[in-house]
């Protein structure tokens, strides 16, 4: 069930889950053994609601709330304090999937137990219940939920940059790559570093692994900076009014609607989209249009450099919308799995030199350029 509020003037979508918000208030009076009045209880939720709802609305909803509540036995007023009942002690844990024995501190229920549960990462063990009251351990759980990663128990920022990795990677291939996430990947830091960052909204280079993580996580609760009281704030904020579904899925900046086109661009037939191929039929592609540019004088010595199949994919496979390095990647995925071979160069063909940097993939300590070729 969710409360439209078709006037909130600071909504953009403005709506709040009831049932969420009813466990809240539950969670709320369930702290410690004194309760709440509805002023501290307004006080304390309200920061979680602001950006939907007006305070003089937000007032009148918990009032609607909190008299749900006392009807159905969950919570009872004494002396102008409102305190849950066993059963509202009951539901509040089953929301929380964890117990609040112990925990008389709002603040510190919200930032824990409470987070974990936005996460969808009820029932932590204590260890990593703890690492989320840090910015690193928080930033890295959002990652992790967020694009459906493998919970870890010491998610550092350089394993969780080649989890990515593979993931990107794996996208690039059209979800079909069935290679187990979380083996090395091959690529150097770098390298992975770069591929991870197509999975943001603004593909780029974030120069480290801790940058890379702190703006994925950033991106995925909608927020510019990614200090914890703003990573706590914004992820709360989603959960409340059920903006939340993990692993998120957002469009790629490459994929958002193109330009009004050109008068040339609209004569021009549109390239076909093919959508991503799986790495057997990107091998056998990638050789299809390597072969007729391919130079060397015997079988098994013809070659190509790798930035002119880029340049032939980009061409004619436009629909499969690959940025440049994860066509390298994927170039390299197929090298391990000998769909095919890759070589490198001996650098004396200087008048080739643009070519050779433009080829340069780094792929196990070694820097590859050509795409072997063998009739």
């Amino acid at each position: 069930m969710a409360v439209a509020l078709a006037d909130a003037p600071r909504a953009g979508a403005a709506r709040l889950d009831a049932l969420r918000l009813g466990a809240l208030v539950l969670v709320r009076l369930s702290v410690g053994e004194t309760g709440a009045g509805e002023a501290e209880l307004a006080r304390d939720l309200q920061p979680l609601v602001s950006p939907v709802i007006e305070a003089g609305e937000w007032r009148l909803l918990l009032g609607r709330l909190v008299a749900a509540h006392i009807k159905d036995q969950l919570v009872v007023r004494r002396s102008n304090r409102l305190h849950a009942t066993t059963s509202g002690r009951r539901q509040a844990q089953n929301f929380l999937g964890a117990g609040l024995a112990g925990l008389d501190d709002w603040p510190a229920v919200r930032d824990g137990v409470l987070i974990a549960r936005a996460l969808g990462m009820p029932n932590l063990p204590d260890r990593r219940l703890k690492a989320l009251g840090k910015i690193e351990g928080l930033r890295s759980a959002i990652v992790v939920a967020a694009h459906g990663l493998k919970p870890r128990s010491a998610a550092s920022a350089s394993r969780l940059r080649n989890d990515l990795a593979l993931l990107a990677l794996d996208r690039a291939f059209g979800n079909r790559l069935q290679r187990e996430l979380g083996a090395k990947s091959g690529l150097s830091a770098k390298a992975a570093r770069l591929l991870a960052g197509q999975l943001s909204m603004r593909p780029r280079d974030f120069g480290s692994d801790s940058r890379l993580v702190a703006g994925l996580a950033a991106e995925a609760v909608g927020v510019t900076s990614s200090t914890l009281p703003a990573l706590r704030l914004a992820l709360l904020r989603r959960f409340v009014t059920g903006d939340l579904e993990w692993p998120i899925t957002r469009p790629r900046a490459q994929e958002a609607p193109a330009a009004t086109p050109t008068v040339v661009q609209r004569l021009r037939p549109a390239p076909a989209q093919t959508g991503r191929p799986g790495p057997e039929a990107f091998a056998r592609a990638v050789k299809d249009l390597a072969r007729p540019l391919a130079v060397g004088g015997w079988s098994g010595s013809r070659k190509v450099y790798i930035s002119q199949v880029w340049a032939a994919v980009r061409e004619n496979h436009a629909g499969w919308g690959l940025s440049e390095i994860e066509f390298k990647a994927m170039l390299t995925e197929a090298h391990r799995t000998g769909l095919l071979v890759l070589g490198t160069s001996d650098l004396r063909e200087k008048r080739d030199l643009d070519d050779i940097q433009a080829s340069a993939t780094v792929f196990k300590n070694t820097v590859w350029h050509f795409v072997r070729i063998d009739d």
